[in-house]
């Protein structure tokens, strides 16, 4: 079962910067590859919420990191 809202998006927040701002990348891609074509922070948002609160966030964030080098 997911986590609570509040749970999952403080876990983004309180993030590094760095895999902040990869896990929101990652967000977008996951969502650009499912053929998304406008994209809105709310959007972003709740893509982050499910890969946090699935526990995927650690390799989706080792994943863009690899995807930018």
């Amino acid at each position: 079962m997911p986590m609570p809202w509040d749970e999952a998006m403080k876990i983004w927040k309180n993030l590094p910067k760095e895999e902040h701002d990869l896990l929101r990348q990652a967000a977008v891609r996951n969502m650009l590859d499912r053929g998304c074509n406008e994209i809105g922070t709310s959007d972003v948002n709740h893509e982050v919420y499910k890969l946090v609160s699935y526990g995927d966030y650690k390799e989706a964030i080792k994943e863009q990191r690899l995807n930018e080098d």
